[in-house]
Protein backbone atom coordinates (compact mmCIF):
# COMPACT_ATOMS: atom_id res chain seq x y z
CA UNK A 1 0.00 0.00 0.00
CA UNK A 2 1.37 3.37 -0.99
CA UNK A 3 0.06 6.55 0.80
CA UNK A 4 0.75 10.18 1.14
CA UNK A 5 0.48 12.32 4.36
CA UNK A 6 1.01 15.96 4.40
CA UNK A 7 4.78 15.38 5.54
CA UNK A 8 5.50 11.67 5.31
CA UNK A 9 5.73 9.64 1.93
CA UNK A 10 5.77 5.98 2.67
CA UNK A 11 5.72 2.41 1.60
CA UNK A 12 4.32 -0.34 3.60
CA UNK A 13 4.85 -3.90 2.18
CA UNK A 14 1.82 -6.77 3.55
CA UNK A 15 5.38 -8.68 5.35
CA UNK A 16 8.40 -6.02 4.81
CA UNK A 17 9.83 -3.72 4.80
CA UNK A 18 8.67 -0.26 5.66
CA UNK A 19 10.16 2.69 3.81
CA UNK A 20 9.82 6.14 4.41
CA UNK A 21 10.99 9.88 3.96
CA UNK A 22 9.75 12.68 5.17
CA UNK A 23 10.18 16.53 6.58
CA UNK A 24 9.35 18.40 9.10
CA UNK A 25 10.28 21.71 11.07
CA UNK A 26 13.37 21.78 13.21
CA UNK A 27 12.77 24.62 15.63
CA UNK A 28 15.88 25.54 15.51
CA UNK A 29 17.41 22.16 16.94
CA UNK A 30 20.68 21.22 15.33
CA UNK A 31 21.49 17.68 13.30
CA UNK A 32 23.19 16.22 16.74
CA UNK A 33 20.30 17.23 18.80
CA UNK A 34 17.70 15.37 16.15
CA UNK A 35 19.60 12.27 16.10
CA UNK A 36 19.94 11.94 20.00
CA UNK A 37 16.32 12.60 20.41
CA UNK A 38 15.40 9.40 17.60
CA UNK A 39 17.71 7.57 19.04
CA UNK A 40 16.00 8.17 23.00
CA UNK A 41 12.67 7.67 21.05
CA UNK A 42 13.33 4.88 19.79
CA UNK A 43 15.27 3.08 23.06
CA UNK A 44 12.26 4.32 25.04
CA UNK A 45 9.43 3.13 22.48
CA UNK A 46 10.88 0.07 20.35
CA UNK A 47 13.71 -1.47 22.64
CA UNK A 48 16.26 -0.38 20.44
CA UNK A 49 19.69 -1.64 21.03
CA UNK A 50 22.80 -2.07 19.13
CA UNK A 51 22.35 1.71 17.89
CA UNK A 52 24.77 3.55 15.73
CA UNK A 53 25.15 6.96 14.74
CA UNK A 54 27.64 7.78 12.02
CA UNK A 55 28.38 10.50 9.58
CA UNK A 56 26.38 10.50 6.01
CA UNK A 57 25.32 12.60 2.96
CA UNK A 58 21.92 13.12 2.41
CA UNK A 59 21.12 14.86 -1.63
CA UNK A 60 24.35 16.78 -0.97
CA UNK A 61 23.44 17.41 2.95
CA UNK A 62 25.29 16.41 6.38
CA UNK A 63 23.41 14.06 7.92
CA UNK A 64 23.71 11.24 10.49
CA UNK A 65 22.86 7.28 9.87
CA UNK A 66 21.86 5.91 12.49
CA UNK A 67 21.34 1.85 12.60
CA UNK A 68 19.65 -0.04 15.14
CA UNK A 69 17.83 -3.90 16.10
CA UNK A 70 14.38 -3.10 18.00
CA UNK A 71 11.07 -4.50 18.61
CA UNK A 72 8.25 -3.16 16.45
CA UNK A 73 4.40 -4.77 16.49
CA UNK A 74 6.11 -8.14 18.57
CA UNK A 75 8.83 -8.80 15.54
CA UNK A 76 12.32 -8.19 15.50
CA UNK A 77 13.31 -6.01 13.13
CA UNK A 78 16.70 -3.78 11.86
CA UNK A 79 16.33 -0.26 11.71
CA UNK A 80 18.42 2.10 9.41
CA UNK A 81 17.29 5.78 9.00
CA UNK A 82 19.13 8.73 7.43
CA UNK A 83 18.47 12.46 9.20
CA UNK A 84 19.96 15.96 7.96
CA UNK A 85 19.04 19.32 8.64
CA UNK A 86 18.15 21.85 5.77
CA UNK A 87 16.86 25.65 6.77
CA UNK A 88 14.21 25.38 8.73
CA UNK A 89 13.40 21.58 8.08
CA UNK A 90 14.79 18.30 9.22
CA UNK A 91 14.93 15.68 6.94
CA UNK A 92 14.13 11.42 7.50
CA UNK A 93 14.71 8.67 5.37
CA UNK A 94 13.83 5.44 7.10
CA UNK A 95 13.89 1.41 6.60
CA UNK A 96 12.51 -1.00 8.29
CA UNK A 97 12.46 -4.72 8.03
CA UNK A 98 12.82 -8.24 9.65
CA UNK A 99 16.02 -9.05 11.32
CA UNK A 100 18.33 -11.64 8.94
CA UNK A 101 19.28 -9.50 6.01
CA UNK A 102 21.16 -6.37 7.27
CA UNK A 103 23.85 -6.69 5.05
CA UNK A 104 20.93 -6.84 1.68
CA UNK A 105 18.78 -4.19 3.15
CA UNK A 106 21.26 -1.50 3.69
CA UNK A 107 22.49 -1.77 0.46
CA UNK A 108 19.11 -1.42 -0.52
CA UNK A 109 18.44 1.49 1.93
CA UNK A 110 21.59 3.11 0.82
CA UNK A 111 20.36 3.22 -3.44
CA UNK A 112 17.56 4.63 -1.98
CA UNK A 113 18.93 7.60 -0.21
CA UNK A 114 20.85 7.62 -2.96
CA UNK A 115 17.87 8.84 -5.49
CA UNK A 116 16.63 11.48 -2.46
CA UNK A 117 16.97 14.95 -3.10
CA UNK A 118 16.21 17.88 -0.21
CA UNK A 119 13.66 20.64 -1.23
Amino acid sequence: MVTTEKLYDYFDSPSAPYVGAGRDKNFGFSLNTIAKDTISYASAHYHATGTTNVAYRLGGLVARLLTYHATVGGKKVVIYEVLANKGAYFYDVYWQSLKGNEALDLTLFKEIVGTFAPA
